[in-house]
């Protein structure tokens, strides 16, 4: 679901999971947008590596900084992602649409927020995953 994830995986999932990294300082300096972004992209990295778990933990905790600070761009982007995540499930675990609500409500944030490129890859992936508009 996200070939670029898997380039650089193990050098950049070491890097994160170092001390004094992007992600621990974000945390330490409050910045929050920053921290849920960096959680955003742990959990390509996580799905790229086959760990459903973690990516599923990562972008929960994402979402749920995102909303609470009000940062609507970034929470549709990690809707996307856990869109994109359940389909990559269903993929592996059989027929599920599981990912039809959070792809909907990322939709929909992009349509609100006029992020038209945003808009195309997830009505992309809406026509590619057989939903309905």
């Amino acid at each position: 679901m996200f070939p670029d994830a898997a380039r650089g995986v193990r050098t950049a999932g070491a890097s994160l999971a170092s001390e004094g990294n992007p992600l621990s300082e974000a945390r330490e300096s409050g910045m929050k947008v920053l921290e849920a972004r960096g959680l955003r992209i742990l959990a390509r990295i996580s799905l790229a590596r086959g760990r459903y778990d973690e990516t599923e933990a990562n972008l929960r905790q994402s979402l749920d900084i995102a909303a609470s600070h009000g940062a609507d761009y970034e929470r549709g982007l990690t809707l996307l992602s856990l869109a994109g995540l359940y389909s990559a499930q269903a993929e592996k675990r059989g027929a599920s649409r599981r990912w039809a609500l959070p792809l909907r409500q990322a939709i929909a944030m992009f349509q609100r927020l006029g992020a038209e490129r945003d808009l195309r890859e997830a009505l992309q992936m809406q026509a590619s995953l057989g939903q309905p508009k």
